[in-house]
């Protein structure tokens, strides 16, 4: 068997410049120091509100998951993936960014809906798309679904009461969620709570290691999408409100490890993956109506470039950024020719 790079060794570290590892320590205490989860999402709802109703709002809104702001301790280049994407575009540019693990189209559009009620308008949106958190089960986690965030960041931009956080997440909520039988690559009719003691183990044999990835990455991608899946209809209405708000949005899936996949589930797993991610990219463009672009990283990194299941190293994190940025610039040009050469961008950049 095949262990992955990140499981095997551990290479020699270098921390970069001072200034990275600052910002570094200061992006993660933020989100370590909240007592709720919600403490960040309600404070970032706050800052768009501020952002664009100010004199000087950003001309660059990035909306991210966990990838917009990895790095690993074995990079030389510890810019965030958000950085990238800035520096590419324009290192002058104004940028704000909110992220957290997980965040998709559910956080994405409650984010928006605060924006659409602001003065200002950036001039290109970045979203988030990712496969795993499409996936139906992963919608319905009591806190990284953010059903609740959500909801109450909409209510708060209609009302302009803020809350300082949200209730705590009751057993019952958990329990039920555990009971859930996760969709499965294999057929195995496991439930949430049977993947959360498996995958929480410590394995003691290549063996009981290849048991633990082959059961996260089925809860993680085991889902075959349809129109009709809960994830690929809130693409379709992610794309519906960037259509409605009238600005240029490039959406992102970002790479999967299809080498380990291939090597637990078989070569079908590849085109399983690819089956999900090309449908959940002609979804959005479809819905944005020629403001949207989506870039498909799925296959884009090979298995050495992965820090640990989900997510990529500096070399990866530069091609992806660059990746987004073009597709901005695309967008942003076809928009200044005509809003037909908008649609023709958005179709030629899906791949």
């Amino acid at each position: 068997m095949r262990l992955p790079e990140w499981i095997v060794a551990s290479r020699p570290q270098r921390a970069g410049s001072r200034t990275v590892v600052v910002r570094d320590l200061a992006f993660r205490a933020e989100r370590r120091l909240t007592k709720e989860p919600s403490q960040l999402e309600l404070r970032q709802g706050r800052s768009v509100t501020r952002a664009f109703n100010g004199r000087r709002p950003p001309e660059l809104l990035v909306i991210g998951d966990s990838d917009m702001f990895w790095t690993s301790r074995r990079d030389e280049d510890r810019r965030h993936l958000s950085e990238v994407i800035r520096d590419e575009l324009d290192p002058a540019i104004r940028i704000q960014t909110l992220c957290a693990a997980s965040y998709g189209p559910l956080m994405a559009m409650a984010f928006l809906d605060v924006l659409a009620r602001c003065e200002h308008r950036p001039r290109l949106i970045v979203v988030p798309s990712s496969l795993q958190v499409a996936a139906t089960t992963w919608l319905a986690h009591p806190v990284w679904g953010y059903a609740r965030s959500a909801a109450a960041i909409r209510a708060a931009a209609q009302s302009g009461v803020w809350p300082e956080h949200l209730d705590p997440v009751a057993s019952s909520e958990w329990d039920a969620h555990d009971r859930l039988v996760i969709p499965s690559l294999e057929d195995r009719a496991l439930t949430v709570g049977e993947v959360r003691l498996v995958s929480n183990g410590s394995p003691r044999t290549p063996w009981q290691e290849r048991v633990r990835l082959r059961t996260l990455l089925d809860y993680y991608m085991g889902e075959r999408f349809t129109a009709q899946s809960p994830g690929i209809r809130l693409v379709a209405e992610l794309g519906a409100l960037i259509a409605q708000l009238g600005v240029p949005a490039v959406a992102y899936a970002v790479p999967v490890d299809y080498e380990l996949m291939a090597d637990l589930f078989g070569p079908s797993a590849r085109e399983h993956v690819a089956a999900n991610a090309s449908l959940m990219a002609s979804t959005f463009c479809d819905a944005t109506g020629g403001l949207g672009a989506f870039v498909d990283a799925t296959f884009e990194c090979a298995a050495s470039e992965f820090t640990d299941p989900l997510h990529v190293d500096e070399a990866g994190r530069r091609r992806l950024g660059a990746r987004i940025a073009e597709a901005g610039r695309r967008l942003l040009a076809a928009g200044d020719a005509s809003g037909h050469g908008a649609a023709q961008a958005s179709r030629a950049i899906v791949s």
